[in-house]
């Protein structure tokens, strides 16, 4: 991490800032391609003194600050005195419950020497005297078996090379059916503008970054971090945040190998660790479906936004079944077919089951939307065309001519279909809208909730 990302972290359980930093390794590096020299505007870490209105940006040693890479260090909360690591440059800022014991008092032996006593015998909620174990509800292991189900995933594809589900710049590395032991590759990405992603969808999911450039967003849930680097790609200062460190430490990997400069954060999205209004843009790709309560996790979101920000958002929003009984009668014709065809490989246990928290809030997450953003934007599909058209191609050769005539023919079906059935999947670009009354957020869907 850069110091840079203290002038907005805050504690995600009193949202006090600025933490204060006990830096225990760090490096000198220069910064990514988009490197963002405008001053920190409340706190800045490296005079370790606050910003005065009246200074200029001249008066700030920016230079000298981005030049340095914090690797492993602790940051404490100057309110509830709680400590949290920073490893290999992620920050980990999250609640007592969804603290990782092993690795964090690891992190305090192997710099026992350079570790205040406080926090070696007295520190919250770990420390090396007593406090080796945190106690867990049934929510948080479920949040830590999503982290390490996520950090596995994204691991698995990298193993392989495949970029593109963490870049959508790196064409021609999409092995669609790796889920059954197929690592045929996708040639097709390679003439698409956005990749894997349709080139009609992509204009939708993406298109609205340009009038964001050289503004700060959040990339909530980022994974492997393919929509915060394509921001990052258009000129935005993007921080990345997610619950899994794993994810986190393959998507800071690639970011650095292609020379973007993003910050990655992992956190709980239900206790983001920022400052208010701190952001311009939430972005979010298949995130908000995995939260209990979607709109409690906006509503804390929205903390961090700006008053006038917006969100981009592609989020998974049904289960038609109609579409998954077609899809089902399909793969079970042509799936052995590709399976025929193709070199096999092993595959890894993490794509033998979903993970725990798939879908769960999967039917409140539109509404979400709605309630807290006016859309822009709305546009959804079944992505049935887009599933078929791939079984084919790699069922019939990689035929492009048959594959093309299914899609053309399965995408007019569904535009049909969408007149009497709600879409499964949707972009979603909105302005945020005013904070509700306290009588109006009672009348929400699923009424007031606690915390």
């Amino acid at each position: 991490m850069r110091l840079r990302l203290l002038d907005i972290l805050a504690c995600p359980l009193d949202s006090v800032t600025p933490l204060d930093i006990i830096r225990l390794k760090s490096s000198t590096r220069p910064p990514g391609q988009n490197v963002f020299i405008a001053p920190c505007s409340t706190y800045c870490a490296h005079q370790n003194q606050p910003i005065r209105a009246e200074q200029t940006a001249n008066q700030h040693p920016c230079t000298a600050c981005n030049s340095v890479m914090i690797e492993d260090a602790i940051l404490t909360c100057p309110a509830c005195h709680r400590w949290f690591p920073v490893i290999n440059g992620i920050p980990v800022l999250v609640p007592d419950g969804l603290r990782n014991e092993r690795e964090e008092l690891a992190l305090l032996r192997k710099y026992e020497a350079a570790v205040p006593q406080a926090i070696l015998r007295e520190g919250l909620p770990l420390n090396l005297a007593n406090r080796q174990s945190v106690t867990r509800t049934a929510e948080e292991e479920h949040t830590r078996e999503e982290a390490h189900y996520w950090g596995e995933f994204f691991h698995a594809y990298a193993a392989i090379g495949d970029k593109s589900i963490l870049d959508i710049r790196q064409k021609g590395t999409h092995p669609a059916y790796y889920i059954y032991g197929v690592l045929e590759p996708d040639e097709r990405d390679r003439t698409r503008r956005y990749g894997v992603w349709p080139d009609h969808l992509g204009k939708k999911m993406f298109g609205p970054l340009a009038q964001f450039r050289g503004k700060r967003a959040l990339d909530v849930g980022c994974g492997g971090g393919q929509f915060g680097l394509e921001a990052a790609y258009q000129g935005i200062d993007v921080v990345g945040m997610d619950i899994s460190h794993g994810a986190l430490s393959v998507a800071a990997n690639h970011a650095s190998t292609v020379g973007q400069e993003i910050q990655y954060v992992c956190a709980d999205p239900m206790y983001p660790p920022f400052r208010s209004g701190c952001f311009d843009l939430l972005l979010s790709k298949d995130a908000l479906h995995h939260f209990h309560d979607p709109y409690a996790a906006l509503e804390r979101l929205c903390q961090t936004l700006r008053s006038d920000g917006h969100l981009l958002a592609y989020e998974h929003v049904g289960n038609s079944r109609l579409v998954s009984a077609i899809i089902d009668v399909c793969a079970r014709v042509l799936i052995p077919r590709i399976e025929r065809r193709y070199a096999r490989v092993s595959i890894p246990p993490v794509f033998q089951y979903p993970s725990v928290l798939e879908d769960v809030g999967i039917i409140r997450v539109v509404d979400a939307l709605r309630s807290f953003f006016h859309p822009v934007m709305e546009y959804g599909e079944l992505m049935l065309y887009f599933e078929l058209e791939q079984l084919v191609y790699y069922a019939c050769g990689k035929r492009r001519g048959i594959a093309s005539l299914v899609r053309n023919l399965t995408f007019a079906i569904e535009k049909i279909l969408l007149l009497f059935t709600p879409p499964d999947h949707l972009s979603f670009f909105g302005q945020r809208k005013p904070p509700a009354s306290k009588s109006k957020e009672e009348e929400r869907p699923g009424g007031p909730q606690k915390g």
